[in-house]
């Protein structure tokens, strides 16, 4: 409702501005850093020293990965729809990192 309310020239000049500022203007770093450089592996461990998981999910890093750690325990990074095609599915019992093939591949 506010933004409608806005006068177009500045309503334009605020969308290029936010546009500018998100994270795929930015030089963020899509690769894997490392175990002991990658956050949500480093939350991932500390949350298994308490508890067992088979599992952890995320979506925050824009890299496909699967990354083992102790016990069986398995870190997923979806990675994104936008570059990679990359989604994760669970059948239950086991959860596989997958790549949808597009007409351009």
């Amino acid at each position: 409702w506010l933004f409608a309310r806005l006068h177009p020239n500045f309503s334009i000049w605020l969308a290029h501005k936010w546009s500018h500022n998100s994270r795929y203007t930015k030089e963020l770093s899509a690769e894997f850093m490392g175990e002991e450089k990658e956050s949500l592996i480093l939350h991932a461990k500390k949350i298994l020293k308490a508890e067992y998981f088979d599992f952890f999910v995320f979506g925050h890093r824009h890299i496909p990965l699967d990354y083992k750690l102790e016990n069986n325990t398995r870190v997923i990074y979806l990675g994104d729809w936008i570059t990679n095609f990359s989604y994760a599915v669970f059948d239950g019992k086991d959860l596989n990192l997958k790549f949808y093939k597009t007409l351009r591949t």
